[in-house]
Parts: structure tokens; C-alpha cells; sequence
């Protein structure tokens, strides 16, 4: 046994393989669990978790590959394949790098492994072959993965395969190692317990006192363990060294598993898993008051040791998918803040004006602002309503037609980086929430979208997420109100005529001739300024409205749904659509769509052509129909009502059957079941065999000739 490097350092040619050599490090912690993680702290057991995790490699598997491959110097000039999908692959991999600097490994995995698995293989520079079949296959089954690498090794002598099942440098890793190191931290071990995968680590500790094992419940398997039927078959001298079998399962070793780490124990499920039969053997015991007997003569105290096998970090989908979401803390904040309620220039536009390709660019519009009520009066109310929160002299000077202009206290149009100043943050933040508490009318219904403006986009960002929170439906423009106007004189890049960009009026005004003031000509956006147009106190409810035009009334696109059409980082083009995502479908708002003309008609050409059927089959089904016999009655020739089914031909109601009522009944109920399971019948028969377009020239051939017959063959009856 080599000597320990006292200072934890190693250098020169070889040091990474003396770096995971357990020969060479200090003692693997053994680590004693809280009360809280142990039920049975009052009756005197005391649990210890050994930490091979601690290991380099950070799993139980690397001692058996260290130790394999040392017994094996061949495996340095071969291929080397093992069947696992997890710790001995990787543990085999990097421990052939390191004694032989040799790379040429291949791990082979059952084909359902999640892809998550087989790319931290790849990561860790393994080969991967999948293979179909029994994701945890019997070790000695002539049809099984194992047994065919066994054959392979044998037939191909450029291939290694050290077979982790039966391989005895597996176990007895664990007895120089595991097992040693626990004697020696305790030497008096009253249980210990692990999970078993090949059997290898139970087996290497047979001298320590009690051994328990613990088993995947067979068909909820715990990454790592074996449920016991795949684990019997073991060729190890596993039977004379354990006392006792517990099944656990998956749920509670995951549970139990996370419970570990939060208390600092950093382990996987096979840990949990571990821990759990521990302490349901030890509950066992109490039961049948026999946990006494195990206790240590002197201190009358159980100590039980069991195995922290791996880390959870590779399985955490397994936790969030197995256990309940109110295990896990919230996450506050989560509906704060989102990139999808922040939209490019682009967006708005097509949130705002139009969500299709036009044929005609959209033309400005000079209507004179009138004053009216708040929104919330208005018989035309806007689909998405717009709040401006600058200044009212920048709002005056260019602003969207129609929007509604509130100024916050405070902002200026100088404030540049809000996020990155917390005196001015806090400063605009205490203005919004001031405003959103006392001027409610200004946002108007939660129902219809709303986008808010100001002058770089970073205080309607803030705005955005505090409506947002109080279940408005709001978004703001990334640049705010300045982006927005490049945008328009800049065309979006995409051109009036296909893109519905504005056409633009630039206008220099006296008071900035150095700066030309931009008027936006697509419809809703001012030409001409007026100082007093849309402009709303924080505390009044009087606002100045424009009309819709024309132009914009004719918009089709329902922006009561913009949420859903626009898209989280870069708009669709204007003919494309997409399917909306789980999260989408998850959080939006469900906006019902308008019942389509065509649909209408369809639906009023079904209901008249059963109100047809009805009206045809109703005399038949009464049983009767006319006919002119030359019975004289008052010397007049009368129309006579005869039973055609239901009664004789010289009855007194003349009929021709004479099959009576119940009969008759009969026959017309079998027609009515026929009319329904006929066309079934033939329809399948047009559409797998003889096709529709010969179905209906058949039909078209068929229908005038039997009418012909049948008129024939009644003027025949009638004579």
C-alpha cells in the first residue's frame, strides 16, 4: 500500500493516476446524520454516511474500474467495452486515461436511455452503442447484452471486456478499500447497508458486522440498484454475507435522496434509496424488539454505516418528474418579468396597426383630434389601448394618435441606464407604484392589451411588470417611444408596400431646428401637434381621443389575442403562422374565434336536408301512401288512402300487403337502420376500392335506371 500524501499534492509524470488512488488520499468521509434525518436518534441508533462521493471520480465505481483495469495491463492495447450507462463507463474511462493513457472506450447502453445520459458519456469521451431490449438485463442471459460482449472478447483479440458482473476485482476493490476504511474509521459497525447493483460493494464488506441490502422495487427502478430477479443470478459470494433484503421505491428514494442534500449530504437516489431500507430494517427490528440485540455492549448505542454512491446533479429530471411540485421550493417572481411581454418596434407595429400583408401602403391620415371620454366610454373603443408616460411637452411634440399620455413624476428624457442607477430606480419605481395605486382609469380594462410607452423603454419595462402582476395584459417597446420612431422613418427594412411601414412627414419646429421632429403617418399616429391631444392627469378622468379611421377599421387581425401572435424574440413573416408553445397555450389569455360564414352554411344545408328526409319518410313511415282506384262513391271518383304495408288489397282501408301493424313496424325500422349503415358500407368501398370519381359516375348511371324499375314495377302493382 503506498504512502498517503499527507499535503494532498501530486505532481510530476503519473500524478492524475496517483490522484485516484485511494491508497494516496486521506480517509473517505464518514459522516454522521442529524436527528432530523434519522427517526430513530431517540432509541440510541446513530447513522453514518460514507462518502464515496468524495472520491475524484465522485462514485462508487471507481474503485472496482481502478481495480480492474489494474489487474488487466492487456486493456491497455484494446478496445474496451463495458455494458453500463452511468458511474463504472465514465469511472473506466477516465481511469484507463490516467494508468494507460488509453481513450478507445465504448460504453454500451440500452436504446431507452434519456439523451441527457448518453451525452454525458459523450462528454466524458466514450463511444456509445445502444442496444434494444430489457433495459436491465440478466447478467448470464445467452440473449443478453453481457453475454454477447463476453463472446465478442473471446472471438476478437483486439477487445476487452472486463465484465463488472462477474469480474472478483470488482468486490475485492471494495474489501482493500471501502470496507477497510469504515473498520478503521469505526470499528464497531453494528450495520451496514448499501444498495446492489453487481453485488460488488455488499460482497467486499462481508467483515463488518449485520449486512442489510436494499433492491429497487422491480418496474420502478432508482437509477444505479437492481430490482432483486436481475441481481440473484450473481456470481459473487454475496449470499453469505447478507442478513437481510428491503425493497424501496423510486418516489422515496428521490425524496429521501433530496432530503439528504439539503441537510449537506450531497447524494443521489441510490443514496436515498440506501438510506431508506436502512432505516426501514431498523424499523423492523423495533417492531419485533429485537433492534436491542444489534446494540454495542459498552455504549449500548446502534452504529449503522450506509453508502453515498453518486451525485444527483445527472439525475435531476427524475426529481422534478417523481415527486410533488410543492416539495420544491416556489419561484417568487416568476410572472415579473418576461421577454415576451417586452416587443421589438416591428411587434408593436403589428400589434398596434395591422397583423397581414397589405396590397395598398397605409396612408396618413390628417384628422383633427376632437375631445371625448375616457376609453372606457367610448363606443369605439380601441383594441389596444396606449399609455405614454413622458413629459407632456415631448408627448406634445410627437406622440401615437390616440394614446393617452399620463407623465410620470420624474422621468426625463436625460435619464439614460435606470437598471444601472438604484437611486433613480428606486425613484421611478416609487412613481409607478404611486400611479398605479391612484390612477386606475388610466390603464384602463384588464381585458384589452395594453402597450406603455416612455422614453427609452426602460421605465415601461418596469411599468410592464408591476400591471402584469395585477393581471394586465401589458407590454412595453424595446427602446421605448424613440425606437419606435426610427422604426417608422427608417421603414422597418421591409418597405411600405409589402410590410405596412408608415409614409412619413419629417417637420423641424422652432423651438429644436436642430433636431427634426419626426410626425408618424400610419394610421393612429399624429401628423399635427396639439398640446392638449390624449393628455391625461395622474388624478383626472377626462382624456382627448381621436376616432379610428377608416383604414383602421377595416383591420381584420383581433388584437384581443396579440399575445399569441406575437413572437417571443423576432416577429413571424406576414404569411407565416406557427402553433403556439405549452407555455403559450399554459399562461395566455383564451380568446373564443367567430363562426365562419361557410360554416354557417353548411350547417343550415345539414339542417334542411334532414328536415327534407323527415318530411319524404313520414307518410311512409305512417304506412300509407295515395293511389286512384275506380271505386264510384256519390258518382264521383275519390282519392282513396291505402295501407300499402299494414293491410290486405280489398281491405276495408285498401292496402296491398296485408302484413299487419307489428310487421310493418318492423319493416320500416329495419329500412330506417338500413339508410344509416348503407352509406358506411359503400364508402368504404369507393375509398379502398373502386375510387369516388367512378362511385359517382356509377350513382349517376344507377339512380335514373332504378327509378325507371321502380316506377314500372308500381304502375304494374297498381294495375
Amino acid at each position: 500500500m503506498a504512502q498517503r500524501e499527507t499535503l494532498n499534492v501530486f505532481s510530476g509524470a503519473g500524478a492524475i493516476a496517483r490522484y485516484l488512488d485511494p491508497d494516496n488520499l486521506p480517509l473517505l468521509p464518514l459522516v454522521e446524520l442529524p436527528s432530523k434525518l434519522n427517526p430513530l436518534r431517540n432509541e440510541n441508533v446513530r447513522i453514518y454516511a460514507k462518502m464515496l462521493t468524495a472520491h475524484p471520480s465522485q462514485n462508487v465505481k471507481a474503485l472496482p474500474a481502478l481495480n480492474m483495469l489494474r489487474h488487466e495491463p492487456s486493456a491497455a492495447s484494446k478496445s474496451i467495452v463495458e455494458a453500463s450507462s452511468g458511474s463504472t463507463a465514465l469511472s473506466l474511462a477516465v481511469a484507463a486515461r490516467a494508468l494507460y493513457g488509453h481513450e478507445d472506450v465504448c460504453a454500451y447502453v440500452t436504446n431507452k436511455k434519456h439523451p441527457d445520459q448518453l451525452r454525458l458519456l459523450r462528454f466524458f469521451g466514450l463511444k456509445v452503442a445502444l442496444y434494444g431490449g430489457l433495459a436491465q438485463q440478466e447478467p448470464h442471459d445467452p440473449k443478453g447484452i453481457m453475454s454477447r460482449l463476453r463472446r465478442l472478447a473471446k472471438t476478437d483479440e483486439n477487445v476487452c471486456y472486463l465484465g463488472q458482473y462477474d469480474n472478483e476485482h470488482n468486490w475485492k476493490s471494495h474489501e482493500r478499500w471501502t470496507g477497510a476504511q469504515i473498520w478503521k474509521q469505526m470499528p464497531k459497525v453494528n450495520v451496514f447497508c448499501t444498495t446492489v447493483g453487481t453485488g460488488g460493494c455488499i460482497t467486499g464488506t462481508e467483515s463488518l458486522m449485520s449486512v442489510g441490502s436494499v433492491c429497487n422495487v422491480f418496474g420502478d427502478p432508482t437509477p444505479g440498484p437492481r430490482h432483486f430477479p436481475g441481481f440473484e443470478s450473481s456470481n459473487f459470494p454475496w449470499r453469505e454475507t447478507i442478513d437481510d433484503f428491503e425493497e424501496i421505491s423510486s418516489l422515496d428514494a428521490y425524496s429521501m435522496s433530496m432530503s439528504l442534500c439539503r441537510e449537506g449530504i450531497v447524494a443521489g437516489p441510490s443514496s436515498g434509496e440506501a438510506l431508506c431500507g436502512l432505516i426501514k430494517y431498523l424499523e423492523t427490528l423495533r417492531d419485533s424488539r429485537k433492534l436491542s440485540e444489534l446494540s454495542d455492549t459498552e455504549t449500548g448505542a446502534v452504529s449503522c454505516v450506509f453508502i453515498c454512491c453518486d451525485l444527483p446533479y445527472q439525475y435531476l429530471g427524475g426529481y422534478f418528474d417523481r415527486l410533488k411540485d410543492d416539495q420544491f421550493p416556489p419561484v417568487i417572481n416568476k410572472d415579473q418579468y418576461s421577454e415576451r411581454w417586452v416587443l421589438s418596434p416591428k411587434q408593436a407595429e403589428q400589434m398596434l396597426f395591422c397583423s397581414g400583408p397589405r396590397k395598398q401602403p397605409i396612408r396618413m391620415c390628417n384628422r383633427q383630434s376632437r375631445p371625448c371620454q375616457v376609453a372606457s366610454r367610448n363606443k369605439r373603443r380601441l383594441r389596444t389601448r396606449i399609455v405614454d408616460l413622458r413629459q407632456r411637452a415631448d408627448f406634445a411634440a410627437e406622440h401615437i394618435r390616440r394614446s393617452l399620455n399620463s407623465p410620470l413624476r420624474d422621468l426625463t428624457r436625460t435619464m439614460r441606464d435606470l437598471f444601472g442607477n438604484a437611486e433613480c430606480l428606486f425613484v421611478v419605481w416609487k412613481s409607478l407604484r404611486s400611479k398605479l395605486e391612484d390612477s386606475q382609469k388610466v390603464w384602463g380594462s384588464k381585458d384589452v392589451p395594453l402597450i406603455v410607452l416612455c422614453y427609452d423603454g426602460d421605465s415601461s419595462q418596469m411599468a410592464t411588470s408591476m400591471l402584469r402582476a395585477k393581471g394586465y395584459t401589458a407590454f412595453s417597446v424595446c427602446g421605448g417611444f424613440s425606437a419606435l420612431s426610427k422604426f417608422a422613418v427608417c421603414g422597418g427594412g421591409s418597405g411600405i408596400e409589402r410590410g405596412g411601414s408608415a409614409e412619413l412627414d419629417i417637420v423641424s419646429t422652432g423651438s429644436e431646428p436642430e433636431n427634426p421632429v419626426v410626425r408618424i403617418g400610419i394610421p393612429g399616429v399624429r401628423r399635427e401637434a396639439d398640446p392638449n391631444e390624449g393628455t391625461i392627469d395622474s388624478d383626472s378622468a377626462a382624456v382627448h381621443e381621436e376616432p379610428p379611421s377608416q383604414d383602421e377599421s377595416r383591420s381584420t387581425s383581433n388584437t384581443l389575442n396579440a399575445e399569441k401572435s406575437i413572437l417571443p424574440v423576432a416577429p413571424a413573416a406576414d404569411n407565416q403562422r406557427r402553433h403556439a408553445t405549452d407555455e403559450e397555450i399554459k399562461t395566455l389569455r383564451h380568446v373564443s374565434d367567430k363562426i365562419p360564414l361557410a360554416a354557417w352554411i353548411v350547417i343550415l344545408a345539414g339542417a334542411a336536408e334532414r328536415a327534407t328526409y323527415f318530411g319524404i319518410i313520414a307518410p311512409w313511415r305512417m304506412c300509407t301512401r295515395p293511389c286512384h282506384s275506380s271505386r264510384r262513391q256519390d258518382g264521383r271518383l275519390t282519392d282513396v288512402a291505402e295501407n300499402y304495408m299494414q293491410n290486405a288489397r280489398f281491405h276495408g282501408i285498401p292496402g296491398a300487403l296485408g302484413l299487419g301493424q307489428s310487421t310493418a313496424t318492423n319493416i320500416f325500422n329495419a329500412f330506417f337502420l338500413f339508410s344509416f349503415l348503407t352509406p358506411m358500407a359503400f364508402a368504404l368501398l369507393s375509398d379502398m376500392y373502386i375510387g369516388r370519381y367512378r362511385s359517382l359516375i356509377v350513382g349517376l348511371v344507377y339512380v335514373p335506371f332504378a327509378s325507371r324499375v321502380t316506377d314500372f314495377l308500381e304502375a304494374k302493382a297498381s294495375a
